[in-house]
């Protein structure tokens, strides 16, 4: 009788923490659908209003990757123009040039999204993007790599304020980008 009691008792407690297990990732899977909503709503916001602050656009060079060149003379990441809105504040430009490097198919994902951008004193950018911007990626150490300079070169080349760019993944400083290029240091 008391080893039954037992079993009954092993089995409730299995079936509670089941049902918490389920409720938590649930919960947790909501939540990072909503954060990325959000983000791409206050996104639409910010583009918004710049559109409707100003009538001209600005051309800045992003460098993006450029995939399967066999010429071993050619770069490894093409200069394109693209049009942003033009704005004094150094941090918005920032969040439009590397938005428009997320957008650059076929490095990154419709899933990537830049979470937040800094700029600190001595001249670091310090770029939070999603974890689905470094791990979406694909062909390993090459597009890892290529990830990390475009956005490190479109930003130093068109914000001459900002010297390096630290990359962090869902606001932490992580050992790597996407599981093999380093991001503990900055980036020139």
């Amino acid at each position: 009788m008391r080893k039954h009691r037992s079993l009954y008792i092993a089995l409730i407690l299995l079936i509670t923490a089941g049902a918490v297990g389920y409720y938590l990732y649930t919960a947790e899977k909501r939540r990072q659908t909503e954060l990325r909503d959000s983000a791409r709503q206050s996104l639409d916001a910010e583009a918004s209003a710049l559109a409707k602050g100003s009538g001209p656009t600005l051309a800045v060079k992003l460098y993006l990757y450029n995939p399967g060149h066999v010429d071993p003379k050619a770069e490894f990441l093409n200069v394109a123009e693209r049009k942003i809105f033009p704005t004094d504040d150094k941090i918005l430009k920032a969040r439009q040039i590397v938005n428009e490097v997320l957008k650059s198919r076929p490095l990154f994902s419709d899933q990537a999204v830049l979470r937040q951008i800094y700029l600190l004193e001595d001249g670091t950018a310090v770029v939070d993007l999603s974890e689905q911007a470094a791990k979406g990626l694909t062909g390993g150490i090459t597009s890892e790599m290529a990830a990390i300079m475009s956005v490190t070169r479109s930003l130093r080349a068109n914000i001459p304020e900002i010297h390096r760019v630290q990359f962090l993944i869902e606001g932490h400083q992580t050992e790597t980008f996407g599981g093999h290029v380093s991001i503990q240091q900055p980036f020139m």
